[in-house]
């Protein structure tokens, strides 16, 4: 039932991501996601 998250904030903690961001909607609270894996994002490029 969250929707309406307006105001995301990310946080470093040591070498941990957490995602805070806010619900306006049927219970109106705080949500907190760890984002695991970042070390594991690479970028892939293509030439045509």
């Amino acid at each position: 039932m969250a929707g309406n998250a307006f105001c995301p904030s990310l946080v470093k903690v040591g070498e941990r991501y957490f995602l805070w961001h806010n619900d306006e909607s049927y219970h109106g609270g705080l949500h907190l996601w760890e984002i695991s894996g970042v070390d594991t994002i690479v970028e892939q490029v293509i030439t045509p």
